[in-house]
């Protein structure tokens, strides 16, 4: 059904513009952009059923994550207020981002390798392992 709303919404474009002007345009920007998954800058893959044996407060901090906007990045606290520096804490060299700390994070390469973890779309196709990473990184810690 999804998909049908999708191709309705690009086949039938071009009168909603017409017909329409400025609000039709946004919709349809808005609309394609749904796909795409801020931090893969891509359409993010399913979400793996293992997800389901988490406790709700994992499931939520990972549907945070997945999007960037959990209290626990630093780059996120940065968007609420100006004056907190979002360096990560381990390396001290780059934004702390969730992309960071799943793939970039050089100080983190022992733990990636331990957990398995090795690209931003773990919190996706392996949640479960995902979580156990995370939590063993101490990022929940201030939180929980």
């Amino acid at each position: 059904m999804e998909e049908l709303f999708d191709t309705h919404c690009i086949n039938t474009m071009p009168q909603r513009v017409s017909s329409f002007g400025k609000v039709s345009a946004f919709f349809f920007r808005t609309a394609r952009s749904l796909k795409d998954n801020t931090q893969l800058l891509a359409r993010p893959p399913d979400i793996h059923p293992s997800e389901y044996s988490l406790p709700r407060e994992d499931r939520v901090h990972l549907a945070r994550l997945r999007y960037g906007q959990h209290p626990a990045l630093l780059s996120y606290q940065k968007r609420l207020d100006g004056s907190i520096a979002d360096a990560c804490p381990g390396c001290n060299t780059t934004p702390n981002t969730i992309k960071h700390i799943m793939e970039d994070c050089t100080v983190r390469n022992h733990t990636h390798q331990q957990h398995n973890i090795h690209s931003m779309k773990a919190p996706w196709e392996s949640p479960v392992q995902a979580m156990t990473y995370l939590r063993s990184l101490g990022l929940f810690g201030h939180l929980a």
